[in-house]
């Protein structure tokens, strides 16, 4: 199921990813005509409204994991905004944050549940949209992200660690995977230690996928396009 998953989710965002850069090519100006990502921006941000909404029903509700503060949560948002207003800024946080953050999801699963069950669909097609949210941008958009980006999505990153390490901290939660109760997640998580200096740990770790994701354009690439620079 594992494989099936990850297979359809690769043709997702290949076909869609596909679709905005054949519209692209097709336009005098490719960096203002992309329809399709403006699409795919506004059913990102309806999605997780509709998440969000679910969560939130009163007989499922639980505020340690049912408030939209976990880390794909908030990517969510951050990839609706990112496609819809084209802001540098907010692309910058979605890709470090999608391209070597959450794809750890897509390696390590925390759902348990089969097709049958809701939360099977929201797991994968939450992380598809964000990750697929990260591709369009680099490949359609043709977002090259620069040192001043990584600089960017890294201290808004420390910001948001911070915040809900604390939050972690005062209310036994575990958010983020920063809090106490973090063991037995059937992640990278369960062998980084213990609580607290575990989420320094994460914090330590992020940090370097960051920068590993940035290493690449820094070598091979020039800087970013034009129509990101607002």
């Amino acid at each position: 199921m594992h494989a099936a998953a990850l297979v359809c989710t690769v043709i997702a965002i290949t076909g869609v990813v596909w679709i905005g850069w054949k519209t692209a090519r097709a336009s005098a100006r490719p960096e203002r005509a992309d329809p399709p990502g403006r699409l795919l921006g506004a059913l990102a941000l309806a999605y997780w409204i509709a998440l969000i909404a679910w969560w939130l029903i009163p007989s499922r509700f639980d505020p340690s994991r049912s408030l939209p503060l976990h880390y794909c949560d908030v990517a969510g948002l951050v990839a609706a905004a990112a496609l819809l207003t084209g802001r540098r800024w907010v692309t910058s946080l979605l890709y470090f944050w999608a391209i070597p953050l959450c794809t750890q999801a897509f390696v390590t699963p925390v759902v348990r549940l089969g097709p049958a069950f809701a939360e099977f669909w929201i797991f994968w097609e939450s992380h598809t949209l964000i990750v697929g949210s990260a591709v369009y941008a680099v490949v359609v958009r043709g977002f090259r992200p620069e040192f001043r980006d990584l600089r960017t999505a890294w201290l808004i990153s420390v910001a948001y660690a911070a915040a809900i390490f604390t939050l972690d901290a005062f209310t036994g939660w575990n958010y983020a995977y920063l809090g106490p109760g973090a063991e037995g997640a059937g992640t990278l998580v369960d062998v980084l230690g213990p609580w607290p200096a575990r989420a320094a740990v994460i914090v330590l770790i992020a940090s370097a996928a960051m920068v590993l994701a940035w290493v690449p354009w820094w070598m091979f690439t020039g800087p970013g396009t034009p129509s990101l620079e607002r």
